[in-house]
């Protein structure tokens, strides 16, 4: 009976200790997980506040991004129409240009047709006095 009592007092002295070995190892596996669960939300925080800064620096660029691309859109249509204005001035400069030349044409032509009646008329008045000098020396001459 003693032996039995000492064995139930060993292992009843066995089991508390294992149990309190047991206690120490739970709350001793509960600190380190609490503590590598901390590390890793601070990290996580730090990552999140990281990713934050990043998304504002990036939402910052493309406004910046966008604006460009609208000055650079306001200096394309400037410049576009800019170019269909120099291009309507030369089309209009051609056809000035045409204009004026039909105009000369049309003035050369007066003057070819002028010239032509003038010849025509100088060569009659040539042939009138040709005609006249012979009528007076065939009337006796003056």
């Amino acid at each position: 009976a003693d032996l039995a009592a000492a064995t139930a007092s060993a292992t009843s002295g066995l089991d508390s200790a294992a149990a309190t070995e047991l206690k120490i190892l739970k709350d001793t596996t509960r600190q380190r997980v609490e503590t590598e669960v901390r590390r890793q939300l601070a990290t996580a925080d730090k990552r999140a506040v990281e990713l934050e800064v990043a998304a504002d620096s990036a939402t910052a660029a493309r406004i910046k991004s966008d604006e460009a691309l609208a000055d650079m859109r306001k200096a394309y249509d400037a410049a576009q129409s800019q170019l269909f204005e120099v291009e309507e001035a030369r089309e209009q400069g051609r056809q000035a240009a045409s204009g004026e030349n039909d105009v000369l044409a049309w003035e050369a032509e007066q003057l070819h047709l002028r010239e032509s009646t003038s010849r025509s008329e100088v060569q009659r008045l040539q042939l009138e006095v040709s005609r006249l000098q012979q009528r007076l020396a065939a009337d006796g001459g003056v």
